[in-house]
């Protein structure tokens, strides 16, 4: 377990308070030798704890079955502020107890890349979405993001990435982007998408004057290549470099397999394929879980034979 140094903060006098943030109704003690000092945060999210000394406290943070305990450094007079949550598992959580955990900072001390949780769509769909990794993406202001999650089975109902064979202006201005991902978002239940936080991502956008890298900034999205696969060149295909790096939680073919309908998929990525002068092709995940591309696909909704599908990303926190 790690150790939280405390700082000190204004007022306190010559007190040692422990200020808890957390969810109300857990109750929080704090113990250094034979003393204990305890409480329960109330609703209002935070609870004070005078400690009577300083010294590295053991915190305990409980919630009917489940705890979680911290070392914290209270050296110093005055107020030592903290989150305390009790640890549970990611399928178990609420919304509220996700992000509260993912605000916190210490989400990765709480869950593990691929812990998944699932989700009853206001369709009636049900996915599951796995953590994809811990502070890898940005909001459009650059603050870091705790957590990102991906679905775990590709959505039901699929289609083409774009209007027609062109992959001129990048995913920013492909039909999916405009038309189709509002309503799946919306789809999402009110409590999810309130916990939803807008990442920007980068993808490739042709023109007649290169392949510029541009932006988007969205509550969901299309994995890059790069995402999935950590590479700009894969099985005899390419993409240009647009910066994103890869999701742990991809690390084979056998990871990047999706389902849609009970059998196996193909799902799009937003990356254009390059260097490509016809610019009518995106990289997309076959049902093998292979990255791989072809010729003029941009308006395809199957791909030999194979559904293409969606497979998205989403931040919390």
């Amino acid at each position: 377990m790690g150790v939280i140094s405390g700082g000190s903060g204004g007022g306190g006098g010559g007190a040692v308070i422990l200020r808890v943030n957390g969810l109300s109704g857990t109750s929080i003690s704090a113990t250094l030798g034979s003393k204990t000092v305890s409480g329960t945060i109330p609703y209002a999210g935070v609870l004070e704890l005078n400690l009577g000394k300083v010294g590295q406290w053991a915190v305990t943070a409980r919630s009917g079955s489940y705890s979680f305990t911290q070392q914290v450094k209270a050296f110093t007079y005055g107020i030592t502020e903290i989150w305390a949550l009790a640890k549970k598992a990611f399928y178990d959580c609420t919304t509220t107890e996700i992000q509260a955990i993912a605000k916190s900072g210490m989400a990765n001390q709480y869950w593990s890349v691929g812990d998944y949780h699932t989700i009853t769509m206001k369709t009636g769909e049900v996915i599951d979405v796995a953590i994809g990794d811990f502070n890898h993406d940005v909001t459009p202001g650059g603050v870091t993001i705790p957590v990102t999650l991906v679905m775990k089975q590709a959505l039901k109902d699929g289609g083409r990435i774009h209007s027609s064979t062109s992959t001129v202006g990048g995913y920013p201005e492909c039909e999916f982007r405009k038309n189709v991902l509002p309503s799946i978002v919306s789809n999402f239940p009110d409590e999810w998408q309130n916990i939803m936080t807008t990442a920007r991502k980068n993808s490739i956008a042709y023109s007649s004057s290169g392949h510029p890298i541009v932006t988007s900034d969205d509550k969901a999205w299309m994995l890059s290549a790069q995402e999935v696969i950590g590479a700009t060149s894969f099985n005899g295909y390419s993409c240009y470099d647009d910066g994103s790096t890869l999701y742990p939680i991809f690390s084979s073919n056998e990871s990047r397999i999706r389902m849609s309908n009970g059998a196996d998929c193909a799902w799009w990525t937003r990356s254009p394929r390059g260097p490509y002068t016809q610019y009518s092709s995106y990289c997309y995940v076959r049902a093998d879980g292979a990255v791989v591309s072809s010729d003029n696909n941009a308006a395809s909704t199957t791909m030999f034979g194979v559904p293409m599908t969606y497979c998205l990303g989403f931040c919390v926190g």
